[in-house]
């Protein structure tokens, strides 16, 4: 018996070490003048401020906190009531928390846990081994990536189908060659799949969903509903 103790124990630690959530409330700060970044704030529910005009999604795996601020990653280790960054733009620079007061979003655990393990998994399948760059050269790949993104959107992942809106966006404006040489479409014609995104969007974040149907009316020249 003694024997099974510490492998159950170790097994135990390490799960709880492996757990993901967006659990975290707060705003951490810097002093650092050199810093791009002076504060981050996180609602408990897997929304990120950045320096007070800036939003991002994130979630925390064990000691690693992630966000994506847009188009790139910020990857922290959460110690002490630190961020300690440790990826590009964040690199070696630290952030404590202070004791402002930050609105606590989180109204469901369970739904709070399974974005957080949705968006977990949108970074391993989108951007832990793959290059979105690269994708848009790759016709295999990128046929994977939008995939994988339709699965996500499927499972209710809001950053995945905003992405994907993105990619269908672009595939009607004429694809990435037109990005290069200029030539992008100034309209698109109207699209059942960005209207299907759209109104999937509205019912899981109201806000994400009219701002992507402002863009997609302007797109589609209806200026009066765009507006």
């Amino acid at each position: 018996m003694k024997n099974l103790i510490l492998p159950l124990i170790m097994i135990t630690l390490l799960s709880q070490a492996q757990e993901i959530d967006n659990k975290l409330l707060g705003k951490f700060t810097t002093k650092d003048k050199k810093s791009l970044y002076s504060s981050f704030s996180f609602d408990n529910n897997g929304k990120s401020e950045i320096d007070e005009f800036g939003k991002g999604d994130y979630f925390i795996k064990g000691d690693t906190l992630i966000i994506f601020p847009d188009k790139d990653i910020f990857k922290f280790i959460l110690k002490n009531n630190k961020l300690i960054g440790v990826s590009n733009w964040v690199d070696k620079e630290v952030w404590t928390k202070n004791n402002e007061a930050i609105k606590n979003n989180r109204k469901n655990d369970e739904m709070a846990k399974n974005n957080a393990n949705l968006l977990n998994e949108y970074y391993v399948k989108t951007r832990l081994k793959s290059d979105p760059i690269l994708m848009l050269f790759d016709e295999k790949l990128k046929e994977d990536y939008i995939n994988n993104l339709n699965n996500l959107c499927d499972k209710n992942l809001v950053r995945a189908c905003k992405e994907l809106f993105g990619m269908v966006t672009l595939e009607n404006a004429g694809g990435v060659g037109a990005v290069i040489d200029n030539k992008t479409k100034s309209k698109i014609k109207p699209n059942e799949k960005l209207q299907r995104i759209i109104d999937k969007v509205i019912t899981l974040d109201t806000t994400e969903g009219e701002y992507l149907n402002e863009l997609y009316q302007t797109m589609i020249s209806n200026t009066d509903k765009g507006k």
